[in-house]
């Protein structure tokens, strides 16, 4: 694979990468593209950790095919994050429900009336209000809703 293709898979499954060039220098590229498709960078720096705390800080986005024919070292890596903390409500991204979470795994979480593990990117901080549904029953719907499951009401 060349180093385009290299990159490139990473970056489009949202994993940022750094790279050096002969002269020692690293840069870093970052997983957001602008409107005309091209990845953010962070310009040219002495050191790997350099150009992580410069991330989208300068330099724009490059023209990523032209630039990265001699370049070497293709590392990607991971952000570092906080995780969510157990009883924290999160809106799940893909449902739009509001949940806490439950478990936290080096993997992922489970949140509450769930027993699918989601990833981080999947949850989001909760700021909205719940909406609380109001469910307008008779007595006699209830019933036949309890007669469904096997219940019914002792009076």
């Amino acid at each position: 694979m060349t180093n385009f293709e290299i990159i490139t898979t990473y970056l489009k499954h949202g994993i940022p990468v750094s790279v050096k060039i002969a002269n020692g220098e690293h840069q870093t590229l970052s997983p957001t593209k602008d409107k005309d498709g091209r990845y953010r960078a962070s310009g040219w720096c002495s050191s790997l950790e350099e150009t992580k705390q410069r991330m989208g800080k300068c330099r724009g986005y490059i023209n990523l095919e032209e630039s990265c024919k001699d370049w070497t070292d293709i590392t990607p890596f991971h952000l570092d994050f906080e995780p969510y903390p157990i009883g924290m409500k999160v809106k799940v991204i893909k449902t739009g429900t509001f949940d806490e979470i439950e478990f936290v795994y080096p993997s992922g979480y489970v949140i509450k009336n769930s027993t699918q593990l989601q990833s981080h990117t999947e949850l989001m901080p909760n700021f909205e209000e719940e909406e609380e549904k109001v469910i307008e029953m008779t007595l006699t719907q209830i019933e036949e809703k309890l007669n469904i499951k096997g219940l019914k009401i002792i009076k």
